[in-house]
């Protein structure tokens, strides 16, 4: 087991580096950065660099190596055991590179996506998979030829989920600062401890760029940082969940990371059933090929857009999401530490119910009440859909 001081070390040095790497990021990069200044809103005053994931996955990985080599666990990395951590920095190396470009020049949906499911099957091959499912009662299945599409699609969901919840200032680092830390003692209570490492280098790495993220922010992850983040979190899950028992195995990542899962499937659906394109929303069924390109269109159906529009401040916002994620993160503790499945299952069916009603009474009130700028939070006088998503 790590020692406290190697704990420390991880996320101290991760926090620190990111921290540092922060503010010398605008000295010495300065291309990039011009290239990468995004503009919220009317706040043209207050630009916003996209490559501040660049130093959170600099951070995390000098706390990752620091804290393998204070406790002695480096041989991880590599050798015979079955989970192969060489594959999970391949894939997240390849997704760091999609995502850079995009925040650069722009990239398509479609590539991205292709480029997630790569690096999915390539932890899949390294070792990271839901081989097995234990329910209930019924005892346990072997997944077979049916194990390569599910893991791929809990990493795909994941990556997704995080990157479309970065749409808010301080959002998505701090429900992953959430995230990242619950896994990391779930994984040190079960004596997984590569995950826990990875897990303490990453809360370390969010914890430094969080004052840098929030409203009004110097810096946003981009896609570098968030799909970066988001695949890290989908395979320390993966991980860090195999020697639970049924229920934790099953609805623990998924209490975690309920707020931004919950969220992206919810707006897929409705993208789905309003078949939405270019143009707007058209009638359709969602399994025409206009609804499923729908699913790869911007909009404000998110849940963070949806407080917006229901008139609370961009603050505001951000803060009863991040109640609503400590929720699930300390409902996903209980099932764990105590074994008890009915407080995670009432929490979160009372998030599912929370979000759903959000939405559905923003859909009312969108059209009697301008929506609200994500960069101040003021009402936008005759906007018709508030300001674009990033």
């Amino acid at each position: 087991m790590p020692s406290l001081l190697a704990m420390l070390i991880t996320a101290g040095l991760a926090a620190a580096a990111t921290w540092t790497a922060l503010l010398l990021l605008p000295w010495t990069s300065g291309p990039l950065t011009r290239r990468t200044r995004a503009f919220r809103g009317e706040r043209e005053e207050s630009p916003v660099v996209r490559l501040g994931g660049v130093c959170v996955v600099a951070g995390a990985l000098a706390g990752t190596v620091a804290g393998l080599n204070a406790s002695h666990w480096s041989g991880s990395l590599g050798g015979a055991s079955q989970y192969h951590w060489i594959g999970w920095i391949g894939g997240c190396a390849a997704l760091f590179a999609c995502g850079l470009y995009d925040d650069l020049y722009g990239l398509g949906a479609r590539v991205k996506l292709a480029c997630q499911g790569s690096g999915a099957v390539v932890v899949f091959l390294a070792g990271f998979r839901v081989e097995s499912i234990a329910l209930p009662g019924l005892g346990r299945f072997d997944l077979g030829l049916a194990a390569l599409p599910l893991t791929v699609l809990w990493i795909v969901a994941v990556t997704n989920a995080i990157n479309l919840i970065d749409g808010l200032d301080g959002l998505a680092s701090g429900l992953c600062l959430m995230a990242s830390a619950t896994i990391a003692a779930v994984a040190l209570a079960q004596g997984v401890f590569p995950v826990a490492l990875v897990g303490l280098a990453l809360s370390g790495a969010l914890l430094g760029f969080l004052p840098f993220n929030l409203h009004p922010a110097r810096f946003h992850l981009g896609d570098c940082g968030s799909q970066v983040i988001g695949f890290t979190l989908g395979v320390l899950a993966l991980r860090g969940f195999q020697k639970s028992s049924t229920a934790v195995t099953l609805l623990a990542p998924v209490l975690i990371l309920g707020v931004p899962l919950c969220d992206t499937a919810l707006v897929i659906l409705r993208r789905l059933w309003r078949g939405r394109n270019g143009s707007g929303a058209v009638p359709g069924s969602i399994l025409r090929a206009r609804g499923w390109r729908a699913v790869f269109e911007r909009d404000r159906e998110h849940v963070h857009y949806n407080l917006l529009d229901l008139g609370l401040s961009e603050r505001r916002a951000v803060g009863v999401l991040y109640v609503t994620a400590a929720a699930l993160c300390a409902s996903a503790l209980v099932l764990v530490f105590r074994s008890s499945s009915v407080p995670a299952l009432v929490t979160a069916i009372a998030v599912l119910v929370e979000i759903v009603v959000l939405k559905v009474w923003a859909g009312f009130r969108r059209g009697a009440v301008p929506p609200r700028s994500a960069a101040s939070g003021e009402p936008i006088e005759g906007a018709a859909t508030g300001p674009v998503p990033r």
